[in-house]
């Protein structure tokens, strides 16, 4: 059986505002259809520095099963500054993404991830004041297609 260290992160991270009972739910359903069964979790705090909280705990633990279970790859924003060190921590442990559906292990996972962040933080978000209808968003866009 492999034991979950889930991450809740401040309610708003990328495109996402989920409070920490959404998140709860994201990742215990996420867990639950992975047969991983949540035995850790890590809130973190803006005010403290995330990677050494959540590497001290880690340590502390010295399990081997443990998987990292965050409810979205935006959660890494939290980790930018401690990207490398993130990556050469966590490379040997599982790590999963639920609302993205995918989980991996490694340094080049763990890279993708940080990659595919980077990539979606530079699309605009759309203006959907005006946009009432599928027609609205047609006429809006249909040039674009």
């Amino acid at each position: 059986m492999k034991f979950g260290f889930i991450i809740y992160t401040s309610v708003k991270f990328g495109p996402w505002k989920i409070p920490h009972r959404g998140q709860t739910y994201i990742l215990n359903h996420y867990a639950n259809i992975k047969n991983i069964k949540v035995s850790y979790q890590f809130v973190s705090d803006f005010l403290f520095d995330l990677f050494e909280n959540l590497k001290s705990i880690v340590l502390k633990l010295n399990k081997e099963k443990i998987v990292f279970i965050f409810s979205s790859v935006n959660q890494l924003s939290f980790f930018l500054k401690d990207k490398k060190k993130f990556i050469n921590f966590l490379k040997n442990y599982e790590v999963h993404f639920a609302l993205e559906l995918k989980n991996g292990k490694g340094k080049k996972f763990l890279e993708n991830s940080f990659n595919e962040l980077e990539t979606f933080s530079k699309i605009k978000v759309l203006n959907m004041k005006k946009i009432k209808s599928y027609s609205d968003l047609y006429k809006e866009f249909k040039n674009k297609i």
